[in-house]
């Protein structure tokens, strides 16, 4: 990740945080979802903006300076307690197909206004689901589903986003052309932290390890309009499978082929 490193830690409580779900966590995530509005902290959910921003701000709750993905104090824990722990969750990684050619037709303005209305839209239906969003890289959207903030249902609900998202009539903007995405869904462990950037400073959290590394290939390998779905996400989710939209995929960088399910629009 460039020039930032993962940090490790306090393994327990970060295990408990995304693993199994925090109980004073969870009852501030489940206080704050039933205020309005986005955007939210990615913690705990505290609302930033309208009506619900107005009264966390009266307990001192505000974005932080330092990171506004992040409530002040949520930031002020991730500080206090650096680290991370292995956690079993779904992934979601998605990108926009044929970016390179589509940058070339259309102007860096509207280039960037079609991947901030990606962004936008993509984002109410991961939050909509219970995942939240951990990067963006560049016209790709990276999604994970804990258990510990989305359920036990994490995988359902991580395939559930991408069929959503798959029916979006996502365009590219200042046209009526449709803008073509694919997606990767896959359930394993992983190991989840916070990330320092340069000179130390904390910069967000962060997930590692091969797992990570098959939802990348299968959101890569996905065509224009398509999620993979690796077996073990769609067996957890104990997602209906048939022969015809089953494969077995030789992805880049993995040894072994990977069984996955095709989710078309």
């Amino acid at each position: 990740m460039n020039d930032a490193d993962k940090q490790t830690g306090h393994e327990e409580l970060w295990k408990q945080v995304f693993g199994e779900g925090h109980p004073v966590l969870v009852k501030k995530q489940r206080r704050f979802l039933s205020w309005p509005n986005d955007p939210r902290c990615k913690l705990c959910y505290a609302p930033f903006a309208g009506f619900g921003g107005f009264f966390v701000r009266l307990s001192g709750t505000m974005p932080s300076d330092r990171n506004p993905h992040y409530c002040n104090k949520c930031d002020s824990f991730l500080q206090a307690f650096p680290g991370g722990a292995e956690v079993l969750m779904t992934v979601l990684i998605l990108d926009i197909r044929g970016s390179v050619d589509l940058s070339g037709k259309i102007s860096p303005k509207l280039y960037a206004d079609t991947v901030n209305q990606m962004r936008e839209i993509t984002s109410e239906i991961i939050a909509a689901n219970n995942g939240f969003i951990l990067e963006f890289q560049g016209d790709s959207v990276v999604a994970v589903f804990p258990p510990g903030f989305t359920g036990q249902d994490h995988a359902e609900k991580g395939i559930a986003t991408a069929r959503e998202i798959l029916k979006q009539s996502l365009k590219i903007v200042g046209t009526d052309q449709t803008l073509s995405v694919g997606i990767g869904v896959h359930t394993g462990s992983v190991y989840i932290c916070t990330v320092t950037a340069a000179g130390g400073n904390m910069q967000g959290v962060g997930v590692f390890g091969q797992n990570v590394n098959l939802v990348a290939r299968l959101s890569a390998a996905a065509d224009a309009g398509q999620a993979l779905v690796s077996i073990e996400a769609a067996s957890e989710a104990k997602l209906d499978c048939d022969n015809e939209n089953t494969a077995e995929l030789e992805l880049k960088g993995l040894e072994s082929p990977q069984q996955v399910v095709r989710l078309d629009f």
